[in-house]
């Protein structure tokens, strides 16, 4: 029995044509900056601040102690072998050849962050609240980084010479890590600290020589079994409707998962690429006249 392709059940195409992928940069810039903590540290003195390191919101505190190096390669890895996906609080990426999904419950799953959904408008003054103790703990802190992350991985324009992403990025990267275990144990430097995956991990700088997508099919098994929530949680208003996202959700749910599927090389972003490179590479609308 022969095995079945993305197209032949429904399943989203690649964002991008394999060969037709954005040149790789060299860094990606970010705006996720914890150097400022120091500064409130000592705005709010050391026993408000042992407080706040004891709630949630304390793992970002614990997360800069543990010294986390950023890898843009890893980061960039996931956004250039995105699937298309209409749903914008959600990113679905290929590792190897096994789709799996970035929407808030893997988000919240590796901080543990509030990611309650909360209809109160952010707060002018954020600073501010660390001084009404109850009102900071209890605020949808993870949410909100969450919206922002998501929000600049929507719109980055990954064909431009440089780009910068927003938002906790960090939680890119150690996603990674925790979807392909042999990719985190080989260059995620794994450690021994008690909590979420964020804080599992110090990361590693300079992977040149790690081929991530031959690691990524060689633990395939293992990426299989990843948990992913059939319910996502509602982020935003967006009513967006993606059937073929909605399929492979269904598909990967039901009992005995995914199974094997083939994810044919072209993509749905090619048709720029194929008039600059002057290749003949058939992307999602050559494939939707094909089935009228």
């Amino acid at each position: 029995m022969s095995i079945q392709t993305n197209v032949d059940l429904g399943f989203p195409l690649r964002l991008f044509s394999v060969g037709c992928e954005p040149k790789p940069k060299k860094n990606i810039n970010h705006h996720s900056k914890t150097e400022f903590l120091e500064d409130v540290e000592n705005a709010v003195g050391e026993e408000v601040w042992d407080i706040v390191r004891a709630f949630p919101l304390g793992v970002i505190i614990r997360f800069v102690e543990n010294k986390f190096t950023w890898s843009s390669k890893i980061v960039e890895h996931l956004l250039v072998n995105q699937l298309a996906c209409k749903k914008k609080p959600e990113m679905w990426c290929l590792f190897g050849n096994t789709p799996a999904r970035f929407s808030l419950s893997e988000f919240e799953n590796i901080t543990a962050l509030n990611c309650e959904d909360d209809k109160k408008e952010l707060p002018l003054k954020l600073s501010r609240m660390v001084f009404d103790l109850p009102k900071f703990e209890k605020y949808p802190w993870g949410r909100e980084a969450f919206k922002r992350l998501i929000a600049s991985v929507k719109r980055v324009n990954l064909n431009a010479n440089s780009y910068t992403l927003d938002g906790f990025v960090q939680t890119l990267q150690v996603w990674a890590y925790n979807v392909v275990p042999s990719l985190g144990a080989k260059i995620g430097r794994p450690s021994n600290i008690d909590g979420p995956p964020i804080l599992k991990f110090k990361g590693l700088k300079g992977t040149n020589n790690i081929d991530i997508n031959l690691v990524s099919v060689a633990d395939t098994d293992n990426i299989r079994n990843v948990f992913i929530n059939h319910v996502t949680p509602t982020v935003s208003d967006d009513k967006v409707v993606d059937k073929k996202i909605d399929a492979l959700l269904q598909a990967i749910c039901k009992e005995g998962g995914l199974g094997l599927v083939t994810w044919v090389e072209h993509g749905t972003k090619n048709i720029q690429m194929e008039k600059n490179t002057g290749e003949e590479v058939r992307g999602e609308a050559e494939e939707e006249n094909e089935k009228k």
